[in-house]
């Protein structure tokens, strides 16, 4: 017994066109849901090190973003998802509570800790040391 050759019928034409599309149509849905999936992402730049000295720079980028706080205040976003601010803190342990919300109300938490350290802005302005 020989085996039929393959043949092209309408009926087969329109399956085989079908899946294709209908595989197309998948990879766009997954395409276009993994922001959703991923949620929102970012990175700390600076402060780099464990001490800093007087004004702090807070800078960093993020990724599917719509809201950024830093311990509560809105922290503006430029198109690109980069962000700065800066910001003076006393002398001692600081901690910064950073908070990311995309579109979808999906939140990313994370702390950010540092010693400030004010003793050479406190000489530069004739301030004495204790």
């Amino acid at each position: 017994m020989t085996p039929r050759p393959f043949s092209f019928t309408p009926r087969r034409a329109v399956m085989i066109v079908s899946a294709g599309l209908g595989l197309i149509l998948l990879g766009y849905v997954l395409f276009v849901s993994l922001p959703l999936i991923e949620g929102p992402s970012f990175s700390i730049l600076e402060p780099q090190t464990p001490v800093v000295e007087g004004i702090t720079k807070i800078s960093g980028t993020t990724k599917r973003v719509a809201f950024l706080e830093i311990n509560g205040e809105p922290i503006p976003l430029s198109e690109e998802g980069k962000f700065a601010v800066y910001r003076a803190y006393p002398a001692g342990y600081t901690a910064l509570v950073i908070k990311a919300r995309d579109r979808f109300g999906r939140e990313k938490t994370e702390t950010v800790t540092f010693i400030t350290d004010n003793k050479k802005q406190n000489e530069e302005y004739g301030e004495e040391k204790n």
